[in-house]
């Protein structure tokens, strides 16, 4: 047997788990931590590898030579008496494996899932590398979050591009021993990452958290754990007119210059400015405004805050039926929030990115990036994000005519009172409706698809009443729409025309297409 350092070509992926460095140096993707990779010509090997406790992987290069992989970290001595715990360990270990197994084979497109899995350290770590030789050996990468946060070694955009396209399956090792810097840090990462995935394709992806302490759980959905500490806010580059470029702050007088008093100026962002224009009609000049404000940031290497201009005019193009151009700008602005580490503003364009492929009838897509989505939202305890995407969702399972998990979604939304807070608080452009009226609207919707009337009936009703708190002839304008497809259920056809007239002219001093 003979350690192949030398040979191995820096920035290639081996047996879908590990990943060797321009040094030679070789690291687990599953854990992050250096290891040792020997080849052997392949001839009889162990009758049980699973007791070798210092051996992580093993295989077959080709028909005559083979590989294994062993830690670095020294190996101790045990008591007889640690036979039987051992054979205990490998048991409860097997189990879990098969559970996850079990969540690979039967994964479908469009529906990444989530498992966590708590117990004590020493088991868990068993757990980990079963787990990430039971996933590579089925086609996917195991990748940890330290690996992520650069945490473990200089995980480049080469290590990225050599597992685009792949099935990925994120371990997140949540020990909350550390410091709450380095917490936060792999969180964002992990989510950022998250929303990279569901931006890039829908196949089924699996996320395992792995939490030491306590007695062993197993449940299938992903919990919220401990939210994440922002550790930068979005800078949106202040700044006041000049004829050099295109002004990104314009000055406007609050009331007329007189002899005796000097006029206050007001200062608006250009994301505020083109909004405002939205709002009145001005949809052309909103679209260039935002434009150029995204060219003059990304000139100034203010990444941030021309992802905010690209994700606000993603959807502006979205509100005006360009599903396919807002699309682009909601992946644009993705990718720069990564750039910039802003995880919360990347699940903002991971979600408008699932709008936009919903829009394009791309729902498996659509329903893989919004599950991610909420997915990374909750990672990082963004609750606002996580409603916003979770709602955005139920819509997607509607057109999919998946009603009854459409209708789960919204449910588990209404019955969360702090959950259904940061909904009402959700929300998009200026020009946009607010997420709460339209978390009531799709929901008469999806009783409509139901056959439930009454129930339909009760949610229009709520959105008017939503509508009418708020004011706006947008806001009226979508809860007149959605109490006319209710008269038109039951074949009401005054009350029908009555509220269909009354949308479409709040539709026209709204602007709205």
């Amino acid at each position: 047997m003979g350690d192949a350092r030398g040979s191995l070509p820096a920035g290639l992926l081996l047996a879908d788990r590990f990943w060797p460095d321009e040094r030679g140096c070789v690291y687990d993707l599953a854990t992050g931590e250096r290891v040792s990779w020997k080849t052997f010509e392949r001839r009889e090997g162990p009758a049980d590898r699973r007791l070798s406790r210092g051996l992580l992987d093993y295989g077959r290069l080709d028909r005559a030579t083979g590989f294994e992989v062993h830690a670095r970290r020294p190996g101790h001595r045990a008591a007889r008496s640690y036979g039987r715990r051992l054979g205990e360990d490998l048991r409860s270990v097997e189990a879990i494996v098969f559970q996850v197994v079990d969540l690979i084979d039967n994964g479908r497109a469009g529906e990444p899932r989530a498992m966590a899995v708590s117990g004590p350290a020493s088991t868990l770590r068993s757990v980990l590398g079963a787990v990430a030789r039971a996933s590579r050996l089925r086609g996917f990468v195991p990748l940890s979050a330290r690996v992520l946060a650069g945490a473990a070694f200089g995980a480049s955009g080469q290590l990225l591009e050599a597992i685009e396209g792949r099935h990925v399956l994120v371990i997140d090792w949540q020990e909350r021993c550390r410091p709450a810097r380095e917490f936060a840090r792999q969180r964002s990462a992990v989510a950022r990452f998250i929303c990279r995935l569901g931006a890039r394709s829908f196949r089924p992806h699996l996320l395992v958290s792995f939490r030491p302490g306590g007695h062993l759980l197993l449940t299938r959905r992903l919990e919220s754990g401990v939210p994440a500490i922002e550790t930068a806010s979005l800078s949106r580059g202040l700044r006041l007119s000049a004829r050099e470029e295109p002004a990104a702050y314009e000055v406007r007088p609050c009331r007329p210059l007189t002899s005796t008093a000097v006029s206050t100026v007001g200062c608006q962002s250009p994301l505020a400015r083109a909004l405002d224009r939205a709002s009145h009609g001005r949809h052309a000049e909103a679209e260039r405004s935002l434009r150029e404000t995204i060219g003059w940031m990304a000139r100034r290497g203010n990444e941030v805050g021309a992802a905010s201009a690209a994700l606000a005019l993603g959807r502006l193009l979205l509100g005006r039926g360009r599903a396919g151009e807002a699309r682009v700008q909601f992946d644009s602005a993705r990718a720069a929030f990564d750039a910039a580490g802003s995880a919360s503003g990347a699940v903002e364009a991971a979600t408008g990115l699932g709008l936009a492929l919903t829009d394009e009838a791309r729902l498996l897509e659509a329903e893989a990036a919004l599950r991610l989505a909420a997915f990374a939202a909750v990672t990082i305890g963004a609750r606002r994000e996580e409603a916003a995407a979770r709602l955005a969702l139920s819509r997607c399972l509607y057109w999919l005519e998946r009603f009854e998990e459409a209708a789960s979604e919204i449910a588990s939304l209404a019955s969360d009172k702090d959950q259904d807070a940061a909904l009402m608080a959700a929300h998009g452009a200026a020009d946009s409706p607010d997420t709460g009226l339209l978390a009531r609207c799709l929901e008469a919707r999806i009783a409509l698809a139901r056959h439930d009337s009454v129930r339909a009936a009760a949610a229009a009703r709520a959105a008017s009443c939503r509508a009418q708190s708020l004011g706006g002839p947008l806001a009226s304008c979508v809860a007149h729409r959605a109490e006319a497809a209710v008269y038109a259920s039951i074949g009401d056809t005054v009350h029908l025309q009555q509220h269909a007239g009354l949308g479409l002219d709040a539709a026209r001093r709204a602007h709205a297409p």
